[in-house]
């Protein structure tokens, strides 16, 4: 086995291995010698097999071995030899073709990479400081924030009755301009809080009043900052929006 280093940079290092046939062959050899006693073969006596012949039974089979056995060895070797400290697990790229190197007619060469961790020194935890922040919060603030989650955290139940602002309306709907259906216009059983802005000014406050089971058409007018330039061009254009099902609050239709 040969090792050569072809690239050496700080955190950085490469290797090249190299076994030559004849050690691949001979490491073979002593494989099939220690298997020889165990193997029976017809025609021979248990054990008794000459190694030529063992070898065109299961010597490609008994190189594979080799070959990973020396590949890993290498690398290891490559390492250890260095005293290296790997950041990752080392790289392995073969130089050549395997199945040549497998059919014992060519050298086993491949390249170990390895990336290295860098040499640093403790720190003296002792002599930190850390500085705390804090914040001056208003009672007001605190009363916002306790009202976002108590919102958040509400529940509902079905409603028999029109649907009013805050209330959640579940909704199928289709929007159409100028009775054409439009890319990205159609839901269904939508979650929709009345009041919450989630659809364009004027959708939702045309649902107020709403029942479960009703159909409405709410006509809106697209704003100029709509996200779909094909529909913001149309900005100030009446178009309508067909609504299935109205709300009352949860599941209610």
């Amino acid at each position: 086995m040969q090792i050569s280093e072809t690239l050496s940079q700080e955190l950085h290092k490469q290797f090249t291995v190299t076994y030559p046939v004849s050690e691949l062959e001979g490491r073979v050899n002593a494989r099939l010698e220690e298997m020889k006693p165990r193997i029976n073969l017809k025609g021979f006596r248990p054990g008794k097999a000459p190694v030529s012949f063992l070898k065109k039974q299961f010597g490609k089979s008994v190189m594979g071995e080799v070959v990973e056995a020396a590949v890993n060895e290498g690398s290891q070797k490559a390492i250890s030899d260095n005293k290296l400290k790997p950041a990752l697990q080392p790289r392995v790229e073969p130089v050549g073709s395997v199945e040549d190197v497998v059919d014992g007619k060519a050298d086993l060469t491949f390249k170990v990479i390895v990336d290295l961790m860098p040499d640093f020194e403790a720190a003296d935890v002792s002599k930190l400081t850390v500085e705390r922040l804090t914040a001056d919060i208003t009672d007001a603030e605190v009363d916002e924030a306790l009202d976002r989650l108590a919102k958040n955290a509400r529940s509902y139940a079905a409603k028999d009755g029109a649907a009013e602002k805050d209330d959640v309306a579940v909704i199928d709907y289709e929007g159409s301009i100028d009775g054409v259906p439009f890319a990205g216009g159609k839901g269904e059983d939508f979650n929709l809080t009345l009041g919450s802005g989630t659809f364009i000014p004027g959708f939702e406050d045309g649902l107020i009043g709403a029942k479960a089971g009703e159909e409405r058409d709410v006509k809106v007018t697209f704003p100029a900052e709509y996200h779909a330039p094909e529909i913001r061009q149309r900005s100030g254009v009446q178009s309508h929006c067909e609504r299935s099902e109205s709300a009352g609050r949860n599941q209610d239709r």
